[in-house]
């Protein structure tokens, strides 16, 4: 997936227990590692421990199993996971139009109608400051959920979150990001 600002190449399989695998090979045109370059595009991978972790009631969730992947300019994977399958989740993953970053959508929902679950937490940052071996700048490459909470998601709920793959100078503040908008614009550049 590639648009004006990141590139992505989305690298996904599924082991042999049904759980995906995950990885994000991400190209920042606009970061340098060699002046004036285009052969010098900062291009960072990021494995599947760049993912957040999933906690279902303080513990952390059971086996996840791959139910569908689709593809339509978006790449979606939804999986059901817990001990008793009862949370389904639905990542959507697309490349930002308008900033150098790529974006992993989140659903989280129970799949069983009778489940509660009393807590679902979703935490976790990466952030790795890169410097190139021409004096161009510093740059930080980033994962990082936005907003994280935990939130109590009863039978029928849902809970949503958004997971940000950046990469900016080092003394540029942090992006501003609207994940359904960015998601939206995904989408009708999609058609």
């Amino acid at each position: 997936m590639s648009v004006r600002r990141v590139s992505v190449i989305v690298g996904y399989s599924v082991r042999e227990n049904g759980s995906p695998t995950l990885t994000r090979h991400i190209a920042l045109p606009s970061l340098r590692t060699l002046p004036n370059d285009k052969s010098g595009t900062l291009i960072y991978v990021f494995a599947d421990d760049a993912s957040p972790r999933f906690f279902v009631n303080g513990k952390l969730a059971g086996k996840e199993v791959v139910t569908r992947i689709h593809h339509l300019g978006l790449m979606t994977i939804d999986t059901i996971f817990g001990n008793y399958r009862e949370v389904g989740l639905r990542r959507t993953i697309f490349s930002s139009t308008e900033n150098p970053l790529v974006m992993r959508n989140t659903l989280l929902r129970t799949a069983r109608p009778k489940q509660s679950l009393s807590k679902s937490k979703i935490l976790k940052k990466l952030s790795v400051q890169v410097l190139p071996a021409a004096s161009v700048g510093v740059y930080v490459i980033s994962s990082e959920v936005l907003l994280p909470h935990t939130k109590r998601i009863n039978p029928g709920d849902t809970a949503d979150f958004a997971l940000a793959f950046a990469g900016r100078e080092a003394g540029t503040g942090p992006l501003r990001i609207d994940p359904a908008a960015e998601e939206r614009v995904a989408k009708g550049t999609c058609r």
